[in-house]
């Protein structure tokens, strides 16, 4: 057995400790703000995409911003105010994150939702839905007396016809400035109960006019949750016609509105194209720490998480690579149906895969490595096209059941993913769209309905 000489020991050590202490500096020095890159010229035009300037008095956005305010302001004249609050609050160091934010800034005498007390089901994904809302006839109707004011406003919003989110991108933000969902549920127990009660012109009449409105969201949102909160509203609407005509029948006039309001979804309807770039300028933003407060790093590993962050990210160099990652979703979101299922068929998703170039600007290309699976919410709004014509033949078949046949075959009602008639699900008269499957775990929308009773 050899004995190391202390020439050999100190040459491995050097080895040893050397080569990690030089990949480490050269890791700093080739991170210096000096080795950022230049910014890309196409992320201007990109981002001028979201630049719409719609007057805040015509602006749906402005509007649910003041829904909460006290009895007595006009929430268009409040609006405004909460969200240059949203924004300095947002950038503001001494925020604490269990203030909430709305008490805050609208004090306590901001309307607040009286919930119902029954739990309410998705017409999108439970057919029994009318069921449960005439069996809490008496909780709907006190409901929407608790809420007046509120009904009032949501019956104002809806009347508006364009939206432009005007606060600062930021992680808070679109849980600051929120579609009301709450009231567009009694909203429903309300139209519900006019059918019920043998007005289904007042039904008809209610679901139409908020369907128009989500469907001018679906091309204006830039932020995911209300982009998906007016995809639920329209989807569901579309379950909830078909149910109240299996129990109501509409005349053939009805069918007439009801074919005006679920034309063909034009493309940027069913894109996520402008909700992506929106997304694109919250991870600027984010780089930029225009909207990181100071109290979410308060542990001692979040501060030197952030003090790493900061030594090895690139910011411009991390915005690039996250505009080419964007690019790429949204030639995904682009897609037409049948292009989107093979895509989701071989879910070969974009993204950054690491490896020896992480040595330079790691924290930019660790941040785009966890980045959000798009793919999840690309489907749900073909989902809507290929539900919407399941519908529509739903309706169709009714004024002519002795033609099924050709209906089914008929192009506007084919399948959009497969461009095949509509599946025939078992013996039954169950038809089924082919809806691409949903992996929320929060549910799955219904996607088949009855049609040639």
């Amino acid at each position: 057995m050899s004995i190391l000489t202390g020439k050999q020991i100190r040459r491995s050590s050097l080895v040893l400790f050397g080569v990690p202490l030089l990949f480490v500096l050269v890791a700093v020095v080739v991170n210096l703000p000096l080795f950022d890159e230049e910014p890309k010229p196409h992320i201007v035009t990109l981002l001028s995409e979201l630049d719409r300037g719609v007057p805040p008095e015509k602006n749906a956005y402005v509007y649910m911003a003041g829904f909460r305010a006290s009895l007595g302001n006009s929430p268009l004249e409040v609006g405004p105010e909460y969200i240059k609050f949203v924004d300095n609050s947002l950038t503001d160091a001494s925020v604490d994150e269990s203030i909430d934010y709305e008490e805050k800034f609208f004090g306590e005498n901001r309307l607040k939702y009286s919930a119902l007390d029954f739990s309410y089901c998705s017409p999108a994904r439970d057919a029994e839905c009318i069921n449960q809302i005439l069996s809490n006839r008496e909780q709907c109707q006190a409901g929407w007396r608790d809420n007046s004011v509120l009904m009032d406003r949501y019956r104002e919003l809806i009347k508006f016809n364009d939206y432009d989110e005007t606060a600062i991108v930021s992680i808070f933000s679109p849980l600051l400035v929120i579609y009301p969902y709450q009231e567009r549920r009694l909203w429903l127990c309300q139209a519900v109960l006019h059918a019920d009660a043998g007005n289904t012109d007042a039904a008809l009449d209610m679901i139409g006019e908020e369907s128009l409105f989500c469907r001018m969201l679906l091309v204006t949102a830039e932020n995911l949750i209300n982009k998906m909160l007016a995809n639920a509203c329209v989807y569901g609407n579309m379950a909830l016609l078909t149910d109240l005509d299996s129990r109501y029948s509409f005349d053939r006039q009805q069918r007439e509105r009801i074919y005006a309001v679920m034309r063909p979804f034009s493309n940027a309807e069913l894109s996520l194209r402008h909700t992506l770039i929106g997304e694109f300028q919250f991870q600027i933003n984010f780089l930029n720490e225009h909207a990181v407060p100071e109290w979410m790093v308060q542990s001692w590993h979040e501060k030197m998480e952030r003090v790493l962050g900061r030594l090895f990210l690139q910011k411009q160099a991390a915005i690039n690579i996250t505009h080419d990652l964007m690019k790429d979703w949204i030639d995904i979101a682009d897609l037409k149906p049948m292009e989107y299922a093979i895509f989701e068929a071989e879910r070969n998703l974009p993204g950054y895969k690491p490896g020896m170039d992480m040595i330079y600007n790691p924290g930019g290309k660790l941040l785009i490595y966890m980045g959000v699976d798009y793919a999840d919410y690309i489907y749900r709004m073909h989902n809507l096209e290929a539900f919407r014509r399941l519908v529509i033949l739903y309706f169709k078949s009714k004024e002519d059941a002795a033609n099924l046949g050709s209906l089914l075959n008929n192009s506007a009602y084919l399948n959009p993913y497969t461009g095949e008639p509509m599946l025939r699900v078992g013996n039954a008269q169950v038809y089924t769209a082919g809806c691409l499957p949903e992996r929320e775990s929060g549910g799955v929308n219904r996607c088949s309905i009855t049609i040639g009773h």
